[in-house]
């Protein structure tokens, strides 16, 4: 669950904000990740321990989260993708899905 201050441009087609589909991406990975709120650290979220997985590392994921920060805080510290793949082995870090 998140507070989310979401563009209606940033919609899916299903009117889910990036907060709304970057959680259920996750659940479908069996990622756990705390609620995010207005006061959340981007920090929290990068991958690590059970959540580093080829779904968290990648790109896609990344940005879906910076999205989402975007929208539930009105000045996100959002971190690099260099920051966000830190704990992910190379082997499942990607750019492209």
């Amino acid at each position: 669950m998140s507070i989310s201050i979401c563009p209606s441009w940033s919609e899916n087609m299903k009117n889910q904000t990036p907060c709304e589909v970057f959680q259920t991406v996750n659940k479908r990975c069996s990622c756990i990740y705390p609620i995010i709120s207005p006061d959340s650290s981007e920090q929290a979220f990068i991958p690590s321990g059970l959540n580093v997985t080829a779904c968290t590392c990648s790109w896609a994921s990344y940005n879906l989260f910076s999205a989402c920060m975007f929208c539930t805080s009105s000045s996100p510290s959002l971190v690099s993708w260099d920051e966000w793949i830190t704990n992910c082995p190379t082997n499942i870090t990607s750019t492209t899905t």
